[in-house]
């Protein structure tokens, strides 16, 4: 937990370094939330994120106990439509930060769930704004992959197998460099699903593979057996 030094007046500027931090901790940033009269000092300590609460107007330090009491398990249920929309408080103990954890449910089923910092130096997005937003992502995708696909089905068939490659060479390369294994399933399982029903398409993945087998160092016929295997076993 952080410190106010002694001496601190109300009339100065709030920064960070009027505080100072707990043993084996170090200082990370000042936040400020008038609305909320509040002040949230964040430490790290082994790489956690901790959090001390102060009040704005007088600048004394909230017990952590009676801040734990107060905010762990808070709810906030939100009703949109037939979306149930639940936004709990989790206050993990030792480190007092503080976590928003999202739930949406339609007819009784999740839908969707995610987690986030509550106070942060970033803005903090709803639940109900997060599902929004990756509503969009994933119809953007889903454009993006139907736009592509009828590209690719009108094309000829050595221009199937150059934008196979294309997309072979960029993602193979990423995936070697981030670790996932093994490097050659290059394609996402929405975008196979899609190309898939384009009757030329396996036909142009395996030249693709016969292309590059100095890449991925094992024979063509091995690679696309483990890739068809692998991506209908995912359906």
């Amino acid at each position: 937990m952080a410190f106010l030094i002694e001496g601190i007046k109300l009339d100065e500027n709030l920064s960070l370094d009027m505080f100072y931090p707990e043993s084996f901790r170090t200082l990370d940033e000042l936040l400020i939330f008038p609305e909320e009269n509040l002040i949230v000092v964040k430490e790290l300590w082994s790489g956690k994120p901790c959090d001390t609460f102060f009040t704005l107007d007088a600048l004394e330090r909230i017990d952590p106990f009676k801040r734990y009491n107060q905010e762990n398990g808070k709810a906030l249920i939100e009703i949109k439509g037939d979306l149930t929309i639940v936004t709990t408080v989790t206050v993990e103990r030792g480190t007092m930060a503080e976590y928003l954890f999202g739930s949406i449910f339609k007819n009784n089923q999740q839908i969707f769930k995610s987690l986030g910092v509550r106070y942060s130096s970033i803005p903090t997005k709803s639940t109900y704004q997060k599902y929004l937003d990756l509503q969009f992502s994933l119809m953007t995708s889903q454009k993006s992959r139907e736009s592509f696909f009828e590209e690719f089905s009108s094309s000829l068939f050595d221009d199937k197998v150059n934008k196979l490659r294309g997309i072979f060479r960029s993602n193979f390369r990423s995936n070697c460099q981030i670790g996932y294994f093994p490097p050659e399933h290059f394609l996402t399982q929405e975008l196979f699903n899609v190309l898939d029903h384009d009757k030329e398409f396996r036909k142009a993945l395996f030249k693709v593979l016969l292309l590059e087998e100095a890449v991925t160092n094992e024979a063509a016929s091995v690679v696309f057996k483990d890739l068809i295997t692998h991506y209908l076993k995912e359906n």
